[in-house]
């Protein structure tokens, strides 16, 4: 599979991301759709970090999502002063087994680095 980590910039870039983790974590039972529509949206997520998306070429599906928080956010549970951490990591069905979800972590790394 052929794919390309960006960052979401577009509405339609948001909604395909918010699908695919709504498709895992609700359809997967990870959490229920209440809970899911509360914090799986661009209005409580962009504010906290930036939303990273797999796009699958050559016909820019979204396959994988996570968001990258941003130092000072509040969804932070982990990260000392200094570190970074990524929230809400995943991955379509259809695509896992090829590396997305091990791509996304690279990007937050190579992020973390900078």
């Amino acid at each position: 599979m052929d794919y390309r980590i960006i960052e979401a910039r577009t509405d339609k870039e948001w909604e395909q991301g918010c699908a695919v983790l709504k498709r895992v974590y609700v359809d997967e039972g990870y959490t229920d759709a209440e809970r899911a529509a509360q914090v799986q949206n661009r209005e409580c997520m962009e504010p906290q970090g930036i939303f990273l998306l797999a796009v699958r070429n050559p016909d820019e599906e979204v396959v994988g999502a996570t968001l990258y928080l941003n130092e000072d956010s509040a969804l932070k549970q982990l990260a000392m002063p200094g570190e970074r951490e990524f929230r809400m990591l995943a991955v379509h069905p259809d695509a896992r087994g090829a590396g997305v979800g091990e791509a996304l972590v690279r990007a937050c790394m190579l992020r973390a680095a900078e």
